[in-house]
């Protein structure tokens, strides 16, 4: 959920040092503020330090400008099931060799996120992770979700069947997984789990059935010496 809040800006000689940030609730977070194309990332956090300016109180922060990154995921839910879909609060972060991003809470203002069968881009904005490693999905609620997989950079990584609950904390998928342009989250290689399940089940279908056909001959070919 992305809001727009007003700043006092504090510089010397025309160049914006850092942004003076002040809210009515201690409750409110900031991920980052756009000034004249410089990025100051304040990483989710809410201003606690009180102060008062005019006649009111505030709350304020002092937001200084930072190298950030920038990662656009795309999650596309099943329609596998009628309840693919979560009304859970669904959340991400991303590990890199610099550190890791603060929780980011995946929400469109004025709209039903992670719907069965939605195709939705999420671009989020961290702190210099340096290269990313890993990103972790939470789905924080009792309603499951079912995605068929995530588009990150040109890589889908796909979840053949992976309920997403409350149960499995933080869902860790390693970014770099070789070569391959699909690669399996649930069972770590890109040979489906199900693709597996699917051949099990029809060659237990042709065993059953050719015994069938045998005890049906047998039983065809005892009966025959007395027939006239």
């Amino acid at each position: 959920m992305v809001k727009k809040r007003t700043g006092y800006l504090v510089g010397t000689n025309g160049e914006v040092d850092h942004i003076r940030f002040l809210a009515e609730s201690d409750s409110f977070k900031l991920s980052y503020a756009n000034i004249n194309d410089q990025q100051f990332y304040a990483n989710d956090a809410s201003p606690t330090e009180k102060t008062k300016f005019g006649n009111k109180n505030y709350y304020q922060m002092i937001v200084s400008p930072l190298s950030y990154l920038t990662f656009a995921f795309k999650f596309n839910v099943s329609n596998d099931s009628w309840f693919a879909g979560t009304d859970s609060t669904v959340y991400l972060k991303i590990s890199g060799t610099n550190g890791v991003s603060n929780e980011m809470c995946l929400d469109t203002n004025y709209y039903d996120d992670f719907c069965e069968n939605d195709h939705d881009t999420y671009t989020v904005v961290t702190k210099d992770i340096g290269d990313p490693l890993t990103f972790s999905i939470l789905v924080d609620g009792s309603d499951d979700l079912l995605l068929d997989n995530i588009e990150l950079n040109g890589k889908k990584f796909v979840f053949d069947g992976k309920w997403l609950n409350d149960d499995d904390g933080y869902f860790e998928i390693r970014i770099n997984q070789g070569d391959a342009s699909d690669f399996n989250v649930n069972s770590g290689s890109t040979f489906s789990n199900m693709n597996a399940v699917y051949i099990t089940i029809g060659a237990v279908v042709i065993i059953v059935v050719a015994v069938a056909v045998v005890l049906i001959v047998r039983k065809k070919n005892k009966k025959m010496p007395n027939e006239k």
